[in-house]
């Protein structure tokens, strides 16, 4: 998640299938981040420097128990998160987001995460139901807007950031010329499943779900234009293509 700068939480009827565009976000939503979790700070990290993408520097999220940097873009970004105090992750204030489990990679779990804004163009309606998520690195009186599907392992996490309605990021120049996500689908592992959040963020377009044999996830950038793609798995189930 993202606070100050960035942060993490600073994320069928059938798995719906299709290429809806990031861009394009109904009612008053915008993908803001989403977030990969990894087993440390290095795992993934030459490969996509070597392809020419550069990171944001680390950001802890006191008490939350992780850390995760950032690939930063002009309309959103990519963000990789691991571990680094199992008791925080499984402290009261955080245990119903079922960050730990997210993290470990030998569990099983959906290691994926979807952050939402508010578009500056129009007034903010969540097409599904929350709860306040308040970890200790928040100010006062500020909370994420957690959907009640957190304790979900078998889906993705996916919240609200409900003070922002922007990028509040500087975007570097990435040295492959990588500007904007264009395009997200989520792999689900296993049989297709009924989720009002799956389901609701699916028709309202902010990205696609299919189920599939494995937890994994598609990132294009710019429309694919240049022909370029880099394929992380085995070590990371990620496929980025600009």
């Amino acid at each position: 998640m993202r606070m100050a700068s960035w942060t993490f939480l600073a994320p069928f009827p059938l798995l719906f299938t299709g290429t809806p565009q990031v861009e394009t976000h109904r009612p008053g939503l915008e993908l803001d981040h989403i977030f990969l979790a990894v087993p440390g700070p290095e795992v993934g990290s030459p490969a996509f420097e070597e392809a020419g993408f550069l990171f944001s520097a680390p950001n802890p999220h006191p008490g939350q128990g992780t850390m995760s940097r950032g690939i930063l873009f002009e309309n959103a970004y990519l963000e990789l998160i691991w571990l680094t105090d199992p008791e925080e992750a499984d402290s009261p204030p955080i245990r119903r987001t079922r960050l730990r489990e997210r993290m470990d990679s030998s569990a099983g779990a959906c290691p994926f995460g979807i952050g939402m804004r508010g578009s500056a163009d129009g007034s903010v309606h969540l097409p599904f139901d929350t709860w306040d998520y308040r970890p200790p690195y928040l100010p006062e009186g500020i909370a994420f807007q957690m959907a009640v599907s957190s304790e979900n392992l078998d889906e993705p996490l996916v919240f609200f950031l409900p003070w922002l309605s922007s990028p509040t990021w500087p975007v570097p120049e990435h040295p492959n010329g990588a500007k904007r996500i264009t395009r997200v689908e989520i792999s689900i592992e296993g049989e297709p499943r009924d989720s009002e959040t799956i389901s609701a963020i699916s028709a309202v377009g902010i990205l696609s779900f299919r189920s599939h044999n494995e937890h994994f996830m598609e990132v294009e950038l710019d429309g694919g234009r240049s022909g370029q793609s880099l394929d992380l798995r085995p070590e990371v189930p990620l496929r980025i293509s600009w």
